[in-house]
């Protein structure tokens, strides 16, 4: 009869034994994981996360002057500026959108740099 085991105890070792030694390995690789679980937990903080999209810019482009377009393009760099100087931190840039990501423990003055938006 084949064995029901990954590794089919030897003679001298028991059944009984064979699932002690399996438990034992597998109690060890779960507190092992747990460990890890606890030490990511040690280094998740709480964040924020902002999208900055330049709606429509095909249709801005194609319908406003060189000089309109630029202004919203500049505009829109200004406020990935701020958005930086506010602790912003860029994770990705598609097109004409912008993610960004904030520690939402930054200080109040640097909330307030990034939400004050672009002064021109």
């Amino acid at each position: 009869m084949p064995s029901i085991f990954p590794n089919p105890p030897s003679d001298a070792m028991s059944d009984s034994k064979h699932i002690d030694a399996l438990v034992k390995k597998y109690l060890g690789q779960l507190q092992q994981a747990d460990e890890l679980g606890k030490s990511i937990e040690e280094q998740v903080k709480p964040t924020a996360v902002l999208f900055i999209d330049l709606a429509d810019s095909t249709a801005m482009k194609s319908g406003t002057s060189a000089r309109s377009w630029l202004g919203h393009i500049f505009t829109f760099i200004d406020a990935i500026k701020l958005a930086k100087k506010g602790s912003g931190t860029v994770v990705k840039r598609i097109g004409d959108e912008v993610m960004l990501t904030f520690d939402t423990t930054a200080t109040s003055e640097q909330s307030h740099t990034c939400l004050s938006g672009p002064s021109h």
